[in-house]
């Protein structure tokens, strides 16, 4: 080895200290939280009874009548997100699942919803100078996946 290396190497092993042990060792207070047990369950161990549907979802039938006859068109809103402030109805539009305008001829729309959606609400705008809409509710009942809407 080389010289220079070596004596490099003493020195550092030197100011690394050695000697004589301390006796008095540090002592560390520690609480150490409890580890949550991570479970891994796997579907094939859920039990469930046999009428249950891991579905999540529904398909709910829209049948729309005809416009009433007449010059004024009307469109349609169908939405999921909505609040009563006031006597009035207050919709998220983000939420609607459908628009369009009533026609002359009777209209069907099947929309796929999830099992927490259990209410909804159309609104039927006379497209007229100050119009009032026409708010028409929807609420799950049971199996129950059809609603008729009609002006």
């Amino acid at each position: 080895m080389n010289k220079s290396l070596i004596i490099l190497l003493l020195s550092t092993l030197t100011a690394c200290g050695g000697g004589s042990e301390s006796t008095k060792e540090p002592t560390i207070s520690s609480t150490i939280a409890p580890q949550s047990s991570d479970i891994d369950i796997t579907t094939g161990e859920l039990i469930s009874t046999p009428e249950f549907s891991f579905i999540g979802s529904f398909d709910l039938t829209i049948n729309i009548a005809e416009a009433p006859e007449g010059s004024i068109q009307y469109y349609i809103n169908i939405c999921s997100e909505f609040t009563e402030e006031n006597n009035e109805i207050i919709v998220n539009y983000d939420s609607c699942m459908l628009r369009t305008f009533l026609t002359s001829q009777p209209q069907s729309f099947e929309l796929a919803l999830s099992e927490s959606q259990s209410t909804l609400v159309a609104q039927i705008w006379p497209m007229e100078n100050n119009a009032v809409v026409i708010d028409v509710f929807w609420q799950k009942q049971g199996e129950v996946s059809v609603w008729n809407i009609s002006i």
